[in-house]
């Protein structure tokens, strides 16, 4: 009877392994892949006289954020590649995601350094902008969802609701700095130096 429970609990672990092993993640946004593998393609078939090299090299990292861990392994070593002034090939591409050991399906590498999903630099650069767009909402939907959270907290408790009132106050201004949205000023120290 004791070795019931463990046959269940093995059986529970198979089936949660079979259901894992055929787990697809799901897209953040409609047709975010697709943008992705665009941009990435755009980025690999881009030559250093190419204007959306440097547009690629400055929007990665930073405001281009991969939605899955191998485009952004892929988005790596095609920027090393870049940087080095190298041309991203099979090859070099795969030593540089073996060493970092990154898990890349065959079929998504080669799609992307083919050349077949790479689009117009100024399409590719749209995305971009479209991607970090929406980043943006999603953080700003994020920061809403906790100030909400936090209002509902203070009114449950009794708490004080200026204090999530001020932490939403200071997210935003935050946002809006980081966003360079508000001027900053030198403080009378720096601007005696």
């Amino acid at each position: 009877a004791v070795t019931e429970p463990k046959k269940e609990r093995a059986k529970g672990r198979a089936k949660l392994a079979e259901l894992a092993a055929g787990a697809v993640e799901a897209e953040a946004d409609r047709d975010r892949y697709r943008m992705e593998e665009a941009i990435l393609a755009s980025a690999a078939a881009s030559k250093p006289d190419n204007p959306f090299h440097w547009t690629f090299l400055k929007a990665f990292p930073g405001k281009l954020a991969f939605s899955r861990s191998d485009l952004a392994a892929i988005a790596q070593a095609v920027r090393s590649c870049m940087v080095e002034r190298i041309a991203p090939d099979d090859i070099i591409i795969r030593d540089r995601l073996k060493a970092a050991r990154a898990d890349v399906q065959d079929a998504v590498l080669h799609g992307i350094l083919d050349g077949s999903k790479a689009v117009d630099a100024s399409v590719a650069e749209a995305y971009i902008g479209k991607l970090d767009a929406l980043d943006r909402y999603r953080r700003a939907d994020a920061a809403g969802r906790s100030y909400l959270s936090a209002v509902q907290k203070a009114k449950d408790e009794g708490g004080d609701v200026d204090a999530a009132v001020g932490n939403l106050l200071k997210a935003v201004f935050d946002l809006a700095q980081s966003k360079k949205l508000v001027t900053e000023y030198q403080t009378e120290h720096e601007g005696m130096a």
